[in-house]
Order: structure tokens, then C-alpha cells, then sequence
């Protein structure tokens, strides 16, 4: 029963950051990329220092860890983030989700070299399934054309995310789940938002802030809280139940679940995108159907 609730959270992780999605895409129409992700960053961190006090009363700042906070949500999830946005810029949507689709290889070779994993025949087949999955979930986009360029800048930043991911749930276990989601949020948020701040920040970004409109303001509270901030915590308690290589694999999921969104938003449904769900469904169960206890 613990298996199916560590997939459940990272299905619940998956879900919540598909639907920042459509948020961010409205919000790329007038601001740029990096702002978007400085300012859902900030957001996102104030919001996880109030659910990491609402559960747990306090937080002690004597014992923080500076260090890792900055090193693993910094480097893994911060500059992977940043990287991924560049990624994007110098192709499109596709073959950022293209190269998203190969985590599960980085954070097998993680699990090999870092904790002896030892590799079985079946996980094998079901890693190759999901990825194939992943793969064929890009044939939903209208424009289902790749980079390789942007390919090759978006790997760099797949690996520091399945790399953050395992090294905070490694590296804390004296933190609770929600602390140490929360730390990997906070190291993001210092690693970006503090350099942007001083070399961009200037008074007319006031000034931007201030026209926002309501729908843009409510896009930026969506981006942040779901789609980086409960997200982000549910994801490290499924990687610390499942490990980084498993729980990845859920990552192929994701573009089914903006589909779904952007369906509710008035978009159209996209059946190839349902099919390879079933693929990497398919993964999921075949690499840890022999773990599985019920």
C-alpha cells in the first residue's frame, strides 16, 4: 500500500505542475521568461515557508542547512530551471519535453553509481516503455518538430533536476518531506532571484508589477503555488518513497496532464497523448510491480 501512495503523491506532484502551464504560457505573452520564473520563484518560496510553519509550527534557523540549500535546490533545481528556459528559447516546447522524457536514465545512473543499484531485466523493459511513452506523447503538440541544439542545452538541466531531487531527499533525513521540498524551493529561489535582482532589477519593473491585471495576477499565484511550490513537495516525498529513478519516470506523464488542462480551457483533446499515457503507465507498473506490496 506504501507504493501506491508514493505514486499517488508523485502523480499529485505531476499533476499540480502541468497546470502551471497555461498559466505560464498567458504570462509569456507580455513578460519575459526569466521574469516570469524570478517572480513565480519568490512567490513560490514565501508559500512553502508558510506551509513548512502551518505543519510544523516553527522552523529552527539555528540548524538551516545553508549549504545544501543553496548547492542542491540551488544548483539542481534553480540553475536546472534556468537552463531549461534557455533550452526553450533556442527551440520550442517539444524538445524541452523530449529531453524531460530521458530523466529516468540520469536518475538510474545516479541509483547505480551512488547506491549499488542493481539493474533487473524487467525494470529495464519498463524504463525503455516509459521513455518510448514520453517520446510519443510529443506527437500531440501541433508542432511536434525537435532542435537538437536545444536538445543538447535541455539535457544539462534534466540531469541537475534528477540530481537535486535524490541528493535532497539523501542528504536531510532529519527534515521532514515538506521541509526538505521546501529547502529545495528556497535554494532555487536564492541561486536565481538574487543575481537577476541585482544586475536587472530597476524601477520599472515596479511599474510593471503594479499594471498587472487580475487574470495576470491570478496566472502568477497558480505558477507559483501549483506549479512550483505544493508541486515541488509532493515530488520530493514521492522521490524519497520511490527513489529518483522510479519516481521520474511519472515526469513522461506530464504533457498528457497540460493537454487535459488546456482541453478543460477550451483546447482540443489529443488521443495520442492519452495512448502514450497508457505507456508509461505501463512503465510504471513494470518497473516496480515486483515491489509492489499490497
Amino acid at each position: 500500500m506504501e507504493k501506491l501512495y508514493s505514486n499517488f503523491f508523485c502523480i499529485s506532484a505531476m499533476v499540480l505542475w502541468a497546470s502551471g502551464f497555461p498559466a505560464k504560457d498567458i504570462l509569456l505573452l507580455n513578460f519575459d521568461p526569466l521574469f516570469v520564473y524570478v517572480l513565480g520563484l519568490l512567490l513560490a518560496s514565501i508559500i512553502a515557508l508558510l506551509i513548512w510553519f502551518m505543519f510544523e509550527g516553527y522552523i529552527n534557523l539555528k540548524s538551516f542547512p545553508i549549504l545544501k540549500c543553496l548547492l542542491y535546490g540551488g544548483f539542481g533545481f534553480g540553475a536546472g530551471g534556468c537552463i531549461f528556459i534557455y533550452a526553450q528559447s533556442l527551440s520550442n516546447a517539444v524538445t524541452v519535453a523530449i529531453a524531460a522524457a530521458f530523466m529516468p536514465i540520469f536518475g538510474t545512473i545516479l541509483e547505480i553509481l551512488s547506491d549499488n543499484r542493481v539493474l533487473k531485466l524487467q525494470y529495464l523493459i519498463g524504463l525503455i516503455v516509459s521513455i518510448i511513452g514520453g517520446i510519443v506523447m510529443t506527437f500531440g503538440f501541433e508542432d511536434n518538430s525537435y532542435y537538437i541544439w536545444g536538445l543538447l542545452c535541455s539535457l544539462p538541466g534534466v540531469f541537475l533536476f534528477a540530481w537535486g531531487s535524490r541528493e535532497i531527499t539523501k542528504t536531510l533525513p532529519n527534515y521532514s518531506k515538506i521541509a526538505q521540498g521546501s529547502i529545495s524551493i528556497l535554494g532555487a529561489a536564492i541561486f536565481v532571484c538574487v543575481p537577476y535582482i541585482m544586475i536587472k532589477f530597476d524601477s520599472g519593473y515596479i511599474s510593471i508589477l503594479k499594471a498587472m491585471t487580475l487574470e495576470q495576477i491570478y496566472c502568477i499565484i497558480i505558477f507559483a503555488a501549483f506549479g512550483i511550490s505544493i508541486s515541488q513537495v509532493l515530488w520530493i516525498v514521492g522521490v524519497s518513497k520511490l527513489g529518483i529513478a522510479m519516481a521520474s519516470i511519472h515526469m513522461n506523464s506530464a504533457p498528457f496532464y497540460v493537454m487535459v488542462f488546456v482541453f478543460f480551457l477550451g483546447g482540443s483533446w489529443i488521443w495520442v497523448q492519452f495512448f502514450a499515457l497508457i505507456l508509461v503507465v505501463i512503465g510504471v507498473f513494470l518497473t516496480q510491480v515486483e515491489r509492489l506490496k499490497i
